[in-house]
């Protein structure tokens, strides 16, 4: 039997280690020394959809994986349609709503869907007047990028950081009310039509212990979450997520790819903080190491329309998973391999990324404490209260 053949374009160690995994004949863009192993990489763009286009034609690839919102930015979906090549990912004008923070609170809004209290503004004397008669503490947003969140305790930081992203030429920035609680995120898997609910994960964003020091993209993470309920987890999916869907699709704009939901939870009621294209970096290895079904046949049966027909529901293992992130303390990765650890080991730019599962919450944070103390902890810093048991 000839050997699949997977494009995956952007930044994702662990969906092409699992792909490799699988028997898949890999190739990535832009490319990563790092995975020379276990993919061939590729001298293209991520956001060059016409350039992938023809590679993927010429070179026979069954199916495009996207990953990076730069390339869904430059809607590689509707190039790829043009060439009825196989993709797996949203187009640009149906996923505005999820990558345009703007677009996404006032959505929330008008929906009367519970979200922190906001304001968007294009000119920064206008955003500073508003923080001179805001409560702190803050959260400032880039528009179009989801991973710029930034903390700001006070007026003098949080002017800092409006002025800035403004000169960087953001065309919008969004400020909101920071809310504590716990975080969580919620994933469902759609083609447009059918959509089903896949998983969920607690998250961890600041880089110190108890929620201190500065907010990163994600120290760590359980999942599925412990703390969401089956009927909190019917409410996202019935009130938020699928009323979403269905916005899209009556507005002509079917959406084919993860939606993710990232939310904040205080006891039974919780408020929605953004939307997502497709999985939190620091959540892919431990949603791939749950997942009982093979997910690249998921994202291959929602790419060619026949989701709805071989999907009923998504099965996921019964265990739990925790991943924890190592930020190196130079520029160069840990050198951490399987042989070393039980945990499994991924890779975040310059970060290494260990996960690990089992039956329990506090098995998982066992295997996983016990590997990194085997590890130099000179060379890196984590979130100790991750896996404290």
């Amino acid at each position: 039997m000839k050997q699949r053949k997977i494009l995956i374009v952007g930044d994702s160690y662990p969906l092409v280690k699992y792909t490799a995994n699988l028997g898949y004949e890999v190739y990535c863009a832009p490319g990563d020394p790092a995975l020379s192993d276990l993919s061939e990489n590729l001298d293209i763009r991520e956001d060059n959809p016409e350039e992938l286009l023809e590679f993927v034609l010429e070179n026979g690839i069954d199916l495009t994986i996207v990953v990076s919102e730069k390339a869904v930015k430059s809607d590689i979906a509707s190039v790829f349609a043009s060439g009825s090549a196989n993709i797996f990912a949203p187009t640009a004008e149906s996923a505005d709503l999820l990558m345009s923070k703007s677009m996404t609170k006032k959505f929330l809004y008008k929906n009367h869907i519970s979200t922190p209290r906001f304001a968007v503004f294009e000119k920064s004397q206008t955003a500073l007047d508003y923080l001179k008669k805001s409560e702190y503490p803050l959260l400032i947003s880039s528009d179009n990028c989801s991973s710029i969140r930034i903390y700001s305790s006070s007026y003098d930081r949080a002017a800092y950081h409006v002025e800035d992203l403004f000169l960087q030429d953001e065309s919008k920035v969004v400020i909101e009310e920071y809310e504590s609680g716990l975080e969580f995120s919620f994933y469902s898997v759609c083609d447009g039509y059918h959509v089903l609910p896949l998983t969920s994960s607690k998250g961890f964003s600041f880089s110190e212990n108890g929620d201190g020091g500065i907010l990163t993209s994600g120290m760590g993470a359980y999942v599925p979450s412990t703390d969401l309920t089956l009927s909190i987890q019917r409410q996202i999916f019935n009130d938020v997520i699928l009323r979403s869907i269905i916005h899209l699709r009556d507005n002509n704009n079917p959406y084919t790819g993860i939606f993710g939901v990232d939310g904040i939870l205080s006891g039974d009621t919780f408020k929605i903080l953004n939307f997502r294209p497709f999985f939190k970096s620091i959540d892919v290895p431990s949603v791939l190491s749950l997942i009982g079904e093979n997910i690249i046949e998921i994202f291959e049966s929602c790419a060619n329309g026949s989701f709805s027909d071989e999907y009923d529901e998504i099965l996921m293992s019964n265990e739990v998973s925790v991943s924890s992130r190592l930020r190196s303390k130079s520029k160069n990765r840990l050198k951490v391999n399987n042989l070393m650890v039980d945990s499994e080991v991924s890779y975040l730019g310059n970060d290494t990324i260990l996960t690990s599962k089992a039956k329990t919450l506090s098995r998982a944070k066992t295997i996983l404490s016990d590997d990194i103390n085997i590890l130099n902890k000179e060379n890196f810093k984590f979130r100790s209260d991750i896996i404290k048991c």
